[in-house]
């Protein structure tokens, strides 16, 4: 009888064995199907992405494969035809340049993915993402309104000054060249064409194709009004110069003013320059910096350029080495002083005499003029605006004093029929820039062509 039995146990363990061998073989066999997925021709990777931060919008997939390619899209579908178009064209830009790296008979797999956050129940941002092969190739985000679905600009949420200074911070992580300047420049100007996205502690730019990104804890000084949980601060926003990202194919003018800064012909100055888009840039002597601190931040807060002009006019050919560096630097250190301007400060020597001697004694770069108006010899308004109009050409420098308001009406004047002929005016900087003429240390320069030594 225990025989019998015991038969009986070895039966139904080996039986109990072959079932639970059968299920693990079941188990294995469904987690390898799992992770390898052998019967789908798409990579998993491609297919299961992070569904953690697509918050607004419906998910939708396209697939695309062939010899060469592997692509899979994932994308948001709304309800808003600004943010569906953004969208679209905003994969169709990113498959463009991914596409660019498909090589014949090489199998190239390119991923496009997104995020879609609501944030502070106000706004959907939304992110795009293409990689190829793994890797990052572009991305580039767009805040709209949740509730109309219409594109927020970053001047809904940042002040005047708090947006260039981003811009300011935006461009020194940038790389720009001769090539990708005029690109780069327009991309940051913190406008309606610009790449942006936001979720509840940061703010992100894509000038680049890749995020540069800000914490609005530290950036509370910048906001329009309060964003979120975060308040606007009243902090001191130090004053920036920015290019405005000119083409060099332009017909390009510099109209620069000496001897300010002035309290009403500055201001007029700018006025009239503001009328045509453009700016200027203003030489200013050190001795009035202090008396004038409020025209100075204004100048650059405006966006045009400030320089020095030395702090009391002497002929620096005429004196010695230190006495030279006293009045570059003491000048530099007073416009710095009140305005807190960081960006290098360009020198006009006065009567334009900046021999080798006095170049070599400072790490600045000097300009002159290619066109004197000689308003400070006439001060005649018609006068300055007819040599301003005889003597016009492309890259000119021109020089004027601020100090006169018979110099303001002839630069009227001036611009007026320069801009007839279809001149843009520019500051110095800006017109070596987009020139592609390299802003050197000692240099002299005259116009928009090569420095002289």
């Amino acid at each position: 009888m225990k025989v019998q039995q015991t038969k009986k146990v070895r039966k139904l363990n080996k039986k109990a064995v072959a079932i639970l061998t059968l299920i693990v073989a079941v188990l294995i066999t469904g987690v390898t199907l799992l992770i390898l997925d052998p019967f789908n021709k798409y990579p998993r990777y491609m297919r299961k992405v992070d569904n953690s931060l697509k918050q607004a919008g419906t998910h939708e997939v396209t697939k695309t494969m062939n010899d060469n390619l592997i692509q899979v899209s994932h994308f948001p579908k709304f309800k808003s035809e600004a943010m569906d178009t953004w969208v679209a064209e905003t994969l169709k830009n990113q498959e463009t340049q991914a596409l660019t790296q498909v090589k014949e008979g090489t199998k190239t797999e390119v991923l496009q993915d997104y995020t879609s956050e609501n944030v502070f129940d106000m706004y959907t941002s939304v992110v795009v993402k293409t990689q190829v092969n793994k890797e990052t190739i572009a991305e580039s985000g767009k805040v709209f309104f949740k509730k109309e679905g219409t594109a927020v600009e970053p001047s809904n949420l940042f002040n005047h000054q708090g947006a260039r200074k981003l811009t300011y911070d935006i461009r020194k992580d940038l790389t720009i060249t001769n090539e990708n300047r005029s690109a780069l420049l327009n991309a940051t100007k913190l406008d309606a064409q610009t790449p942006w996205s936001i979720n509840k502690e940061s703010v992100s730019f894509y000038p680049e194709n890749k995020a540069i990104t800000f914490n609005f804890k530290d950036i509370t000084d910048y906001l329009e009004d309060k964003v979120g949980d975060y308040t606007k601060t009243d902090g001191a926003i130090p004053p920036v110069y920015l290019d405005e990202g000119v083409s060099g194919n332009e017909k390009l003018v510099a109209f620069t003013f000496d001897d300010g800064p002035h309290p009403e012909n500055t201001k007029r100055a700018m006025d009239i320059l503001e009328k045509y888009n453009g700016k200027g840039t203003f030489f200013v002597v050190g001795e009035r910096v202090e008396g004038n601190a409020g025209t100075v931040r204004d100048v650059i807060n405006r966006g045009h350029q400030i320089a020095s002009h030395s702090y009391d006019h002497p002929n620096l050919n005429g004196l010695p080495v230190d006495q030279v560096q006293k009045q570059i630097n003491e000048t530099e250190a007073l416009i710095r002083k009140v305005s807190g301007y960081e960006h290098p400060i360009m020198v006009r020597p006065p009567y334009g005499a900046a021999n080798e001697t006095v170049r070599n004694s400072v790490d600045v770069s000097f300009v002159n003029w290619s066109i004197d108006s000689e308003d400070w010899r006439s001060h005649n308004a018609e006068s300055i605006c007819n040599i301003v109009e005889t003597y016009q050409h492309d890259g000119a420098i021109v020089l004027m004093h601020d100090l006169y308001k018979t110099t303001i009406d002839g630069f009227e004047c001036s611009i007026e029929k320069l801009s007839q002929k279809g001149y843009k005016f520019v500051t110095v900087e800006e017109l070596l820039k987009a020139r592609n003429i390299p802003i050197e240390n000692h240099k002299l320069y005259f116009d928009g062509t090569k420095p002289r030594n």
